[in-house]
């Protein structure tokens, strides 16, 4: 899923990521290669566990040991630890766009999360906490 080998390029119209980009070993190698099936005015749509209420603050995941990278439009790196498997919304859009794309939409799923059950992973069920961000191939 990192590369897309054997997929050529630019011949989708969309390529959709659902909590894959987490178990990825490299955020920026993913993008390049999701983006460059798409074609020129195709969108990648990307979903992933948000750090606060999925992962709890807490690392390694405590619920999911193959995640591999974390993801926060919230929080700073700085703030929540320091290392580079942590991504925040200041390093996602400028590497979208260095990669000639144009983001387009974010938002915020919880639906069905009840904030007061304390450390219990809630996605087992029907509840939701992820990130989903939307962006435009340009050309």
């Amino acid at each position: 899923a990192q590369y897309l080998r054997g997929e050529p390029d630019g011949s989708y119209d969309l390529a959709y990521s659902s909590h894959c980009l987490e178990h990825m070993v490299s955020v920026d190698i993913s993008l390049t290669h999701w983006l460059r099936v798409l074609k020129p005015g195709g969108h990648l749509y990307t979903v992933v566990p948000d750090y606060i209420i999925y992962e709890k603050l807490g690392w390694p995941s405590r619920f999911n040991t193959d995640h591999k990278q974390s993801f926060s439009f919230w929080l700073s790196r700085l703030k929540v630890m320091r290392n580079n498997h942590h991504h925040i919304s200041e390093d996602i859009f400028p590497l979208l766009k260095k990669l000639g794309a144009e983001p387009v939409a974010f938002h915020f799923e919880d639906r069905g999360f009840n904030y007061n059950l304390g450390q219990v992973d809630q996605t087992v069920g029907d509840a939701m906490s992820q990130l989903c961000f939307v962006a435009r191939k340009n050309g």
